[in-house]
């Protein structure tokens, strides 16, 4: 077993789809190279890569030796993770280790004891997760060798404080359930448009949310966000500009250099009004001007 696989463990993360409410996940199939916790391992180790490398570069700034909780936060805030709407750490500002209801198997009681009943585990389970959102389901070594590993490759000879490595465990762990959060929906999406009633979220379900979450999540990518009220508004405006090809071209008034932007416009058009009004009333009392006159030659003949 992989480094990777001893820190995001089997359990950890059937505990986290459970935790984003997941009903079923559909294990390893015959002609698929990754499974479900597969794909989430990978994703994990790319998030860490990215927020660890932040974190070194404003280690390297301050002329440490040890990541500290700080340099953590100014990763976190370069990368647009709001860590004001997580949960605070604990004592000492670590975040508590989820606690292990599924015992260990005991030896075979002995014959005619009452036999234990059934069905606590996974009720205890659902209580616990349904209520407590500040606690970490991963195991604390296995996930820390992990990021010293990664901090390594960096750099060598650097450490990491308890209280960094915590946080940095738990918000990845929140980014993975956040990702089998949106699976959990695409897959009642599908299942409610097309009829077909599914309940099981698989690796296909899973990478299609990642790539879509990619291009907006800085965490997922080491990026700037991209801005999508301009994207909307560059859409906007192609669509005034198909409007206008439709339309009869019109000739340009003198002293006009070119087409004029949409603000230019609107503010030419409120502009234009005051100048229309007073234009057709000068034009009615014309008229009325003109019937009058022709009123009194005919009476005068």
């Amino acid at each position: 077993m992989s480094i990777l696989e001893r820190a995001f463990s089997e359990e950890g993360l059937r505990r986290m789809a459970r935790r984003a409410s997941c009903e079923a996940v559909r294990s390893k199939q015959a002609g698929q190279e990754q499974s479900v916790n597969d794909a989430l391992r990978e994703e994990g180790a790319k998030m860490l890569n990215i927020l660890l490398e932040k974190a070194v570069i404003y280690l390297e700034h301050s002329g440490g030796v040890t990541i500290l909780a700080e340099h953590v936060n100014d990763a976190f805030r370069y990368l647009f993770v709001k860590t004001s709407r997580y949960h605070a750490p604990g004592e000492n500002g670590l975040f508590p280790a989820c606690p292990a209801f599924r015992a260990r198997p005991k030896a075979k009681a002995a014959p005619g004891s009452p036999r234990a009943k059934r069905g606590h585990t996974a009720a205890a389970e659902i209580d616990h997760e349904g209520h407590q959102d500040s606690c970490v389901y991963l195991e604390r070594y296995p996930f820390a060798r992990l990021v010293r590993a990664i901090v390594g490759d960096y750099k060598k000879d650097l450490k990491i404080a308890a209280g960094a490595l915590s946080m940095i465990q738990f918000v990845v762990e929140q980014h993975l359930i956040s990702i089998l959060k949106h699976t959990c929906a695409l897959v009642k999406e599908i299942s409610r448009s097309s009829g077909r009633v599914r309940v099981a979220i698989n690796v296909k379900d899973v990478r299609a949310v990642i790539n879509t979450l990619r291009r907006y999540v800085p965490l997922m990518n080491g990026t700037m966000p991209e801005d999508l009220p301009e994207e909307e508004e560059e859409e906007e405006e192609d669509d005034d500009d198909d409007d206008d090809d439709d339309e009869p071209p019109r000739k340009r008034a003198r002293g006009s250099s070119g087409p004029k932007s949409a603000k230019a416009k609107k503010t030419s058009a409120k502009a234009a009004k005051p100048k229309a009004k007073e234009a057709t009333a000068k034009a009615k009392a014309k008229s009325k001007a003109k019937a009058k006159a022709k009123g009194r030659g005919s009476r005068k003949k």
